[in-house]
């Protein structure tokens, strides 16, 4: 399994690399620090926005 970077998990969320930082920042999204870099387990933050959906009112 290979890691993410922030600008990969920014462009496969739609958000801006600055957004991806912040919530780093927050520790409000998955992540590690690994040798100082910043890197995103793919599966984790697939597991991420699963968990963070909000259903829909019916």
């Amino acid at each position: 399994m290979s890691y993410l970077t922030a600008p990969q998990v920014a462009a496969r969320l739609g958000f801006s690399r600055s957004q991806i930082y912040a919530m780093v920042a927050e520790r409000s999204i998955p992540h590690y620090k690994i040798g100082g870099a910043i890197r995103f387990n793919p599966e984790e933050i697939d597991e991420w926005l699963v968990q963070s959906r909000v259903p829909v009112a019916q």
